[in-house]
């Protein structure tokens, strides 16, 4: 997949200046053999600086529907398309899992009775740098500040925020329970003998976490989605 953006310049350049000047985003999608794949690394790395990276693969099934298993550097998923391919518009349906969880998808699928038809995409995601604007502190100060969003919404997707409450007898209990970018955050519920927790865990281990968190003796449980870890 290569996207492409014009800027105001260029398109006043071939549409002419009397026409407005958006920014244009093309996005191509085609398979490639692996000496041209190999053909456009070596012209971004020579035109552009990597400055993200992410890989991705995806397994497709021999389904009524338009069903796949993919993985990538931060999570896995079950992904689903409606209709046909050429369609205007497709409905998509996703489920996210671990990243760790991808065979275990697979290995459910066939024992469904699904099989793999083939290993279709196994693609690279990169965000490049113009080397010159790079070189530009102002310029790569702003980059930098995408790239901060980009990552932190990346990271958000693999993880939830978990708030409960909890007695002061029980709360040692709980705290064993929880993992955490860093430590719970703690606070003493007002007028209470209890506490409030909240910490960030990985979505993968949430479905286990919360009924263990229960019956250690936590209550009030809250499974909040992120948009953004930024650390």
């Amino acid at each position: 997949m290569i996207r492409y953006n014009w800027g105001a310049k260029k398109y006043r350049q071939r549409f002419g200046s009397n026409n407005p000047a958006p920014m244009i985003e093309v996005e191509i999608r085609s398979f490639i053999s692996e000496e041209k794949f190999n053909e456009l690394l070596a012209f971004f790395g020579k035109n552009g600086k990597k400055v993200s990276e992410d890989t991705q693969e995806t397994h497709y099934f021999d389904s009524k529907e338009d069903l796949r298993i993919q993985k990538n550097n931060f999570y896995s998923k079950i992904w689903m398309k409606k209709g046909k391919l050429h369609d205007d518009q497709r409905e998509e349906i996703e489920l996210k899992v671990g990243k760790d969880d991808f065979e275990k998808l697979g290995t459910i699928f066939e024992a469904a009775g699904l099989k793999v038809i083939d290993v279709v995409l196994e693609s690279n995601t990169a965000l490049i740098a113009n080397p010159v604007a790079a070189a530009d502190p102002v310029k790569a100060h702003a980059m930098g500040q995408i790239l901060t969003l980009l990552q932190g919404a990346l990271d958000a997707r693999s993880h939830v925020l978990v708030k409960l409450n909890v007695a002061e007898a029980d709360l040692e209990a709980v705290i064993a329970l929880l993992p955490s970018l860093k430590s719970p955050t703690v606070s003493k519920l007002f007028g209470e003998g209890g506490f409030a927790i909240e910490t960030v865990v990985p979505k993968s281990t949430i479905n286990v976490l919360i009924p263990a968190l229960k019956d250690r003796g936590a209550t009030d449980i809250l499974e909040v989605p992120l948009a953004k870890i930024v650390h």
